[in-house]
């Protein structure tokens, strides 16, 4: 089954695949190859770790695996976060 891109940003690529959700971090050709590794891969292990901290606290996807530009995580269905908040 091909993913099905959920979303789209700046920093990466969102898409649904077999009940689970992929982030991809986009690789930035504008930076120096070995500093575009670091900062995704720095990232990426940062979100990861915030998530992780979050489940303690509210209801988060539990991650099933990270690498240095990808976290999959599971699916959970509902509202995505930006329409359930109203924004002013």
């Amino acid at each position: 089954m091909k993913p099905q891109i959920i979303q789209q940003g700046a920093e990466a690529i969102i898409s649904l695949k077999n009940n689970q959700i992929l982030k991809d971090r986009i690789k930035k050709s504008y930076r120096f190859p070995e500093l575009d590794l670091k900062l995704r891969k720095r990232r990426t292990k940062a979100e990861a770790k915030i998530i992780e901290k979050l489940k303690k606290i509210i209801n988060v996807p539990k991650i099933i695996s990270t690498n240095e530009n990808q976290i999959i995580m599971q699916y959970l269905s509902g509202k995505k976060l930006s329409h359930a908040i109203p924004i002013r």
